[in-house]
């Protein structure tokens, strides 16, 4: 695990291989189950969580490959974040699956805003135990999260970064 320190991070940051290109995405569309609305089925093909990446097979050919950016793999679960199948609850978890982390993030409700009368808009905040440490959350040991309050992004983006709530370091 880790990052290729030959790779700037600006240029991670602007191509990264969180975004494959000719990138296949299979999503449930909630047909049969509404609760599989816009949930992830496949990412690279895949229904574990995988990255793309190229490799010279000889001295003039470049081959694709997926490989996973943690220790032990992870299947998706959630959807992309922009929806969320309907009738949700008061005391929901909901998960997405964020590409530029490459990780499952799950949120819990918080509370209804009440900005719009009689429109119910449930506010939820990430789970708190997604950017412990690996010894307060021993689930992150997987993700290498060392520092409380971030994650480590440095085998995602194939450069050292870390994510903190709205910033990149």
């Amino acid at each position: 695990m880790g990052g290729d320190n030959t790779t700037s991070a600006f240029l991670a940051l602007n191509n990264p291989p969180t975004h494959p290109t000719d990138n296949n995405v299979v999503f449930f569309t909630g047909v049969d189950d509404y609760k599989m609305t816009r949930q992830y089925g496949q990412w690279l093909g895949q229904e574990y969580i995988k990255m793309a990446g190229k490799e010279y097979t000889s001295i003039n050919q470049i081959a694709n490959y997926t490989y996973s950016p943690w220790k032990e793999p992870v299947i998706l679960d959630g959807t992309d974040g922009m929806q969320f199948a309907p009738d949700q609850q008061e005391g929901t978890t909901i998960a997405a699956f964020v590409n530029d982390l490459s990780r499952n993030c799950y949120f819990d409700y918080s509370h209804v805003d009440d900005t719009y009368p009689h429109l119910d808009t449930y506010i939820f905040n990430i789970k708190k135990t997604l950017m412990l440490n690996k010894t307060a959350n021993p689930a992150n040991e997987n993700y290498q999260v060392l520092i409380d309050g971030t994650t480590n992004m440095t085998t995602t983006l194939n450069a050292y970064g870390f994510a903190a709530k709205g910033h990149y370091f």
